[in-house]
């Protein structure tokens, strides 16, 4: 995952580490979707892509060169190492996908498949790690839970306002006797270009079950 930055910037640049630990050279190849010919493509890989959208939206990408591999091939010398650079170009407001396939010669392949987003330069883009958040389990009968921290992160260029809908939360307490079950803060704010905020939350149970709070 590239992850996310606005449309004109700087290409964002992973470098990742080959090794070979082993006795004998490596020869290592990356292939892109329009390297696979239909007798080349192992099935586990054509299953992933055989949907005629993903596949246009594939070719747009390769062709529009939204990602770069460099070197696409080479060998590892015994014991040695090498560096491989990952570029996602920021061309295109939108998310891009882009499924490549790592062949070792004589040895295993894996499919990769690299993500990126790229926002309009004018929009904030709020993320959490994960779209569902599992509070850590809390003992019955404590008076408050411990509280917990949820990172938020605005991965755009400019400010990003916010704030917690309350209305489930209200409703969580409202059917478990009027008891503040979940408690937020702060509940609002706003988020500097590139930076995070932290939500802190106490998780109170009056019953040994599951809560839910969409």
């Amino acid at each position: 995952n590239f992850g996310t930055a606005a449309a004109g910037s700087q290409p964002t640049i992973l470098n990742v580490a080959l090794s070979n630990p082993g006795h004998l050279p490596a020869q290592f190849l990356f292939q892109f979707p329009k390297d696979l010919t239909l007798e080349k493509a192992p099935s586990w890989c054509d299953e992933r892509i055989a949907a005629a959208n993903e596949e246009a939206h594939f070719d747009w990408v390769e062709e529009h060169r939204i990602y770069e591999v460099e070197p696409r091939e080479g060998t590892i010398p015994p014991g040695g190492f090498i560096f491989v650079r990952f570029t996602y170009h920021h061309i295109n407001v939108g998310t891009h996908l882009l499924p490549v396939v790592f062949n070792v010669l004589q040895g295993r392949s894996a499919l990769i498949y690299m993500k990126a987003h790229s926002t309009p330069p004018n929009v904030g883009r709020l993320s959490v790690r994960s779209q569902r958040i599992e509070l850590t389990p809390v003992a019955i009968g404590v008076e408050e839970g411990p509280m917990q921290v949820v990172e938020v992160t605005n991965n755009g260029v400019v400010q990003a306002p916010w704030r917690i809908e309350g209305t489930s939360i209200e409703e969580l307490k409202a059917n478990n006797y009027g008891f503040e079950i979940l408690k937020v803060f702060p509940d609002s704010g706003v988020i500097e270009p590139n930076s995070s905020t932290y939500l802190h939350l106490w998780f109170t149970p009056v019953e040994a079950k599951e809560y839910h709070c969409p």
